[in-house]
């Protein structure tokens, strides 16, 4: 019913819950940046921090794309998953400044931060995934993401309404530490088919 094959279960499970993850706390974190930037700055002014993120992610991404020319998906997305948890809980302390730019950099930051984790993730399944797997399991993998974001707002809502709307920030971060455990679990899966770069492909027809 699901589209699964055989011996697949396991990896879209794997998969599935991964996105779900990384949505559930994009969408609780994202609620903790709308709330912030519009009590700080105003709604105003959100073309401006729009033009700021956009001239900030270019060389961000620029950055990124040097990086994983160089490293394996799978590192790059357990170094960023951790670099993700630190920026979440030092925008936690940070909003307890109550200063304007706090709002205006974590806006930024969050764009950044998720554009390049979304990136990784499919990165990292397509490279695990033949063609013929990809057509099967994407769809299953990206209702993770539905369900993540449906989730993370509950979780927003339920944590500010409990302890404060930047708690969310802590939660999330606690939650995206489980995200570590799910790569290196797909990584050693063994019903994972690996694309062949072309040394591979040189070495099978000499």
């Amino acid at each position: 019913m699901l589209g699964l094959h055989p011996g697949e279960g396991a990896l879209a499970w794997k998969f599935f819950f991964a996105f779900l993850i990384l949505t559930a706390v994009h969408f609780a974190a994202k609620s903790v940046r709308q709330a912030t930037y519009i009590d700080s700055v105003g709604s105003e002014n959100l073309p401006w921090v729009y033009l700021a993120l956009a001239v900030v992610s270019l060389p961000t991404l620029f950055l990124y794309a040097r990086l994983a020319a160089r490293f394996k998906v799978a590192a790059l997305m357990l170094v960023g998953t951790l670099l993700h948890v630190l920026g979440l809980v030092a925008f936690f302390v940070l909003f307890g400044l109550d200063q304007a730019w706090v709002a205006v950099a974590y806006y930024i930051w969050l764009g950044m931060a998720f554009a390049i984790a979304v990136s990784q993730f499919w990165s990292f399944a397509n490279q695990l995934c033949d063609p013929r797997q990809a057509r099967r399991l994407f769809g299953f993998i990206g209702a993770g993401g539905l369900l993540g974001s449906v989730l993370g707002g509950l979780m927003a809502i339920a944590v500010t309404g409990a302890v404060g709307t930047r708690y969310t920030l802590l939660v999330a971060a606690g939650v995206m530490l489980l995200l570590p455990a799910i790569i290196l679990m797909i990584e050693h899966s063994p019903s994972i088919h690996r694309r062949e770069g072309p040394d591979e492909l040189e070495t099978r027809y000499k």
